[in-house]
């Protein structure tokens, strides 16, 4: 067993766990260049080095196959955890950091059982090699289309917006009123305004989805009362979806704002 080789498996290791961290734990460009080390370089070399070391005998055709086989393993990755883990940036590092130190693990070993060297000259393109640059073409287009067919067909989360604020030009002397409609589909709404304890005001209201509506009411500057707005579905009537209650105060006099259900 020679030291160098030990060194090597050991530098590897070390870079590989700092690529992680960075990428999981820090920030900016240093993230940045230990996530290219992660995907576009590491997986490649290693796996080159433990199935493939006869191309060492030549530089540019280890570099080209170093990316190429990286962008191989991360496109087959995120096929895999697209339908597993999901794609998130833990399950992306433990992928890529799984593939670098199997590899690296099974270079060392292989080098140091003395396995005889591969028949040594001017490195080509053999079809085995062509073979795997398909392959890694395929894997990394199918990947993304994937990928981008998940983005375009997830579940969004649905919800409506409800708030009541102090008019922009007028603060003291009426509030605003507004609903967003982000359900995914037109809603019906009915709108119910009451002031301390009496409804003031009803009305029935149909958003389409993205929509937003306003309306403003008029309040009584030198009275404190609270406002409540309830927001009903017309499919449920009797089941408040939501509500928003605003204290008013007269001037001079400050008092809890909001509240929110």
């Amino acid at each position: 067993m020679k030291i160098a080789d030990v060194r090597r498996f050991a530098l590897l290791l070390v870079l590989t766990i700092l690529c992680a961290a960075a990428v999981l734990f820090s920030g900016g460009i240093v993230r940045t260049l230990a996530a290219v080390l992660l995907v576009f370089v590491l997986p490649g070399y290693t796996i080159l080095a433990a199935w493939f070391p006869e191309q060492r005998t030549l530089a540019s055709t280890w570099v080209l196959f170093s990316i190429m086989v990286s962008a191989a393993v991360t496109g087959l990755g995120g096929l895999l955890l697209h339908f597993t883990l999901g794609l998130n940036t833990s399950s992306w590092v433990v992928w890529l950091t799984t593939i670098i130190v199997i590899h690296s693990g099974i270079a060392f070993v292989r080098q140091n059982k003395g396995l005889p060297n591969y028949e040594r000259g001017i490195p080509g393109f053999h079809w085995g090699q062509i073979a795997l640059i398909v392959v890694g073409v395929i894997v990394v287009f199918g990947a993304i289309a994937v990928a981008r067919q998940g983005i375009l067909t997830q579940s969004r989360a649905s919800f409506t917006q409800l708030w009541i604020v102090p008019d922009e030009v007028e603060p003291e002397l009426r509030v605003r009123i507004g609903i967003r409609n982000l359900e995914n589909e037109a809603m019906a709404y009915r709108l119910v305004v009451i002031t301390g304890s009496e409804p003031i005001s009803e009305q029935n209201l149909m958003i389409e989805t993205g929509q937003v509506w306003e309306g403003w009411l008029p309040v009584d500057a030198n009275t404190a009362q609270p406002i409540r707005v309830n927001l009903y579905r017309l499919d449920r009537p009797q089941e408040i979806y939501r509500s928003v209650t605003r204290w008013t105060y007269p001037p001079g006099i400050e008092g809890d704002a909001d509240i929110t259900r």
